[in-house]
Order: C-alpha cells, then sequence, then structure tokens
C-alpha cells in the first residue's frame, strides 16, 4: 500500500519532468515574464529581472523533476533529496503563489518515501513513544489489491492520453487535466460571444463579464472546453428568454507564453449545437495552423473579430 502512495506522488514528478522537455520552457518561457513580477521580493527580488535566470530555473527544474524519485528511493540520497523537495516547492510557492496548496502536498507528499516507521521513531525521541500503540500488520483484501491496481494503470495512463489528439496539447488542453504538465504555460485570451435567433435574425454581441466573475472569465477565455461551457450557458439563457434555437459564436484570441495572439476558436461554428465529447474537437483552431488554414474558415460576416 505504501509503494502504491510512492508510485502516485511518483509519477508527478517525473511526468511533470518529461512534459517541460519542449523548446518554449527550456530557453525560459513562461518563467522569463512570471519571475519580474516578483522584483519586489527582498534580497533576491532584482535576480529575477534576469533573463539567465529565468532560464537557469527552467533547466535546473527539469533536472529536479526527473531526478528526484530515484533519490528519494535511494536511503542515502534520501534526507538529501527530501531537503531539494522542501527548497524547490517553498521556492515555488515564494515565487509562484497562485500555484496554491500544490506544494504543501508535494512536502507531505513525498514523506511517503521514508520508512513506513518513521513516524514512530520520530515521536520516541521526542519521548512520547509510550503513549503508542502498535499495531500489527494487515494484509489486503484481494479485492482492495486489484482496486490499487487498476488505479495505477489509471494514472500512469491519464497523463498520456494528449498523445490521442492533434496539434499542442498546451494551446488545444485536449487531455490536459490530469496529465501533470506542471506550470508549462502563461496565457492570456480575450473572448467575446455573439448569439443569433435565426428566425428573426436578430443578434446580440455578449461580453463574458455580464455573466462570469473576473476569475471565471479569466480561466474561460483560455479554455476551449470552458468556452464550449459559457457557450451553452448562453444558449440556456436565451432559450428562457424566448428564442427557440439561439446560435451561439465565440471569437476567442489568445497569447500563449509571450507569442502573439492567436485565435483559439473557429468564429463561424455554432457552438450551441455542439455536445461533449471525447473526441478531437474540430472547432478549435490549432496553434501551428498556417494563416491559410485560419483564413479558410469562413467567419460569418455578422461576428465581431478580437484584435
Amino acid at each position: 500500500m505504501i509503494w502504491a502512495l510512492r508510485g502516485l506522488v511518483g509519477m508527478v514528478y517525473v511526468y511533470a519532468g518529461i512534459a517541460k522537455l519542449n523548446p518554449d520552457w527550456l530557453r525560459g518561457e513562461p518563467l522569463r515574464i512570471w519571475f519580474p513580477q516578483d522584483a519586489d521580493l527582498p534580497l533576491a527580488g532584482h535576480l529575477l529581472t534576469r533573463e539567465w535566470v529565468a532560464v537557469t530555473a527552467s533547466w535546473v527544474t527539469v533536472g529536479f523533476e526527473l531526478l528526484v524519485v530515484p533519490a528519494l528511493m535511494w536511503r542515502r540520497t534520501r534526507p538529501i533529496a527530501y531537503a531539494a523537495v522542501v527548497c524547490f516547492h517553498l521556492g515555488t510557492w515564494i515565487v509562484l503563489p497562485q500555484i496554491g496548496a500544490f506544494p504543501f502536498i508535494m512536502i507531505g507528499g513525498a514523506l511517503v518515501f521514508f520508512p513506513s516507521d518513521w513516524p514512530r521513531r520520530l515521536l520516541a525521541r521526542l519521548g512520547v513513544s509510550r503513549r503508542m500503540r502498535h499495531g500489527r500488520a494487515v494484509v489486503p483484501h484481494r479485492g482492495v489489491a486489484w482496486a490499487v491496481g487498476v488505479i495505477a494503470v489509471v494514472e500512469l495512463l491519464l497523463p498520456l492520453r494528449p498523445a490521442l489528439y492533434p496539434g499542442d496539447v498546451r494551446w488545444t488542453e485536449e487531455g490536459y487535466r490530469f496529465s501533470w504538465r506542471v506550470m508549462l504555460t502563461e496565457k492570456v485570451g480575450h473572448a467575446r460571444f455573439v448569439v443569433e435567433d435565426p428566425d428573426t435574425g436578430r443578434r446580440w454581441t455578449v461580453d463574458p463579464g455580464t455573466f462570469l466573475n473576473a476569475p471565471q472569465e479569466r480561466a474561460m477565455s483560455v479554455q476551449p472546453d470552458m468556452v464550449l461551457d459559457a457557450a451553452h450557458i448562453l444558449r440556456d439563457r436565451y432559450r428562457a428568454r424566448g428564442v427557440a434555437e439561439p446560435r451561439v459564436y465565440a471569437d476567442v484570441m489568445v497569447a500563449m507564453n509571450g507569442a502573439p495572439p492567436r485565435r483559439l476558436i473557429d468564429p463561424s461554428t455554432d457552438l450551441a449545437s455542439v455536445g461533449w465529447s471525447l473526441a478531437p474537437r474540430d472547432w478549435i483552431l490549432r496553434r501551428d495552423a498556417s494563416p491559410r488554414a485560419v483564413a479558410a474558415r469562413r467567419t460569418p460576416p455578422h461576428l465581431p473579430l478580437a484584435g
């Protein structure tokens, strides 16, 4: 059971390290964008404005994530590796507080690589061992063992599913969730919608800020599946207002890792008629698509284009 937990923690590091072996990360993006925002930090803040610091931090992060699991598994290097875990995650939390509780989860989770009796030995050193009861070893039921095995297979395969989709997963986000692509992108987007009543020809331009709060709007404007959800919210709202079959179009411009903004969603697709599916979504415009291919997507003349 302890090895199952070690596997769950280890997969996060290994998959995160492999995902960072891409040109953007190795040349310092998006750390080059994030670090200068903390230039006012005491002592080391001025270093965060230097380009070489972002590039060095990117390479050090890759090395740490790929090597820390073997180092935690070997008894001789385990204390040093755990010290590196604490320093690395506290450092990322200080510089990138937007990642929330993740650093502390990993600091706590990495303790499973120590021998299972470490809490008892630690308390014994503190003089409280008399209060502890020694439990007996329990052999898991065969059904539990099978359940753990199934979970392990799922956890191993989920991060691989982006390979089933065309294009750059960081852009399309098809298969992105649970693939442990941690801190890979800085995406900024702008979205607006047009709702059309096909029966009367009436059209309404809708700012997403009118029905989403600020964090929801920021998240939605760079994630295609959330754009689809927002379009469905508008569809349902306009149906409630008496529009029988409203059509909803979206124009979304996204800049990723400091690159010039590009269109994310096919503006000619009626998102109100698009359902949820695990199949590749042809209404997501690929980041590597040629300008000619993007231009071939005819935009309805009534749709105002962003940018």
